[in-house]
């Protein structure tokens, strides 16, 4: 019962970007709630380090766009609950994972060897109304960035409940996400 409105949050969602990709000819494909246990984001284990901090994300899917690809994404759904400093920490750890993935499976991939699976992804942060949404996109902010990468990391996007709702589930695929640092709305495809 303490997370009925965070899952209700998350069916909502799921039940729009269902009807809205239905009518613009887009796979959705989400195989449920418990999928998302396979991915933990956990950085590989450092024996100098003792804390390996690790999460499961809220839901993991991909849209695919016929003649354009498919697209991976995680959803945060944040109703307030959780510090800012724990989801700038989750964003710090997803871009970690993303960057550690990434150098694994190049590697692989120069070696010639077949990979099956993704190497660029989205996170989705979803807030109970658009003041928290500023709130977590600040702290986002710093993620990715560094001497040689003056921007916040694209992954990150972000939107609020208010912006869709069952009567409008066509809104979800609509200009309603934003990046951390950058004010224009954009779709998810």
């Amino acid at each position: 019962w303490p997370y009925i409105d965070h899952q209700l949050g998350i069916a909502t969602f799921f039940v729009c970007l269902k009807i809205a990709c239905d009518h613009r000819g887009i796979q959705l494909h989400w195989d449920g709630h418990f999928n998302r246990r396979r991915f933990r984001i956990r950085l590989p284990k450092d024996k100098y380090k003792k804390d390996n901090p690790a999460f499961l994300p809220d839901a993991y899917f991909t849209l695919e766009v016929p003649g354009r690809g498919m697209a991976h994404h995680f959803l945060e759904l944040d109703r307030g609950n959780v510090s800012l400093s724990r989801m700038e920490q989750r964003y710090r750890l997803y871009h970690l994972w993303w960057l550690k993935r990434k150098e694994a499976l190049l590697k692989l991939e120069a070696e010639g060897k077949k990979q099956n699976t993704f190497k660029d992804f989205f996170v989705l942060t979803i807030t109970q109304d658009p003041n928290y949404e500023y709130s977590l996109r600040k702290a986002a902010l710093p993620i990715g960035r560094d001497k040689n990468h003056p921007r916040t990391w694209k992954a990150l996007l972000f939107s609020h409940l208010q912006a869709f709702d069952l009567n409008h589930p066509e809104r979800v695929l609509s200009p309603m996400f934003r990046y951390a640092d950058e004010d224009t709305p954009v779709a998810l495809v």
